[in-house]
């Protein structure tokens, strides 16, 4: 081999262990983001959740009030939200005996 082989061999080398550090680092930094990504929507499913529980709370709470006479101007809403609530378990009695 001669002078300007190994030279370029040199720097082959040289540029090949630079080419595996990034490699390197650029694995660690994706698996560092897919945890983060894990972590992000297992909040995200979390919220969503107590979105919902919030918002049936709060159609429970409405459909409270109107029953006890404080809101008189939404008892057609009311009994649609109760009739919505016995046909939902009249299609889960339904379903519990299929």
């Amino acid at each position: 081999m001669t002078r300007d082989d190994e030279i370029l061999f040199d720097a082959f080398e040289e540029k090949l262990h630079q080419l595996i550090g990034r490699h390197d680092a650029l694995k660690a930094e994706n698996l560092e983001l897919r945890a983060r990504l894990d972590t992000v929507s297992a909040d995200l499913t979390k919220a969503r959740e107590d979105y919902a529980a919030l918002e049936q709370s709060y159609l429970n709470l409405k459909t409270s009030r109107v029953l006890e006479g404080i809101d008189m101007e939404d008892v057609s809403d009311t009994r649609d939200r109760i009739a919505r609530l016995v046909r939902e378990v009249d299609h889960c009695i339904a379903l519990l005996n299929a």
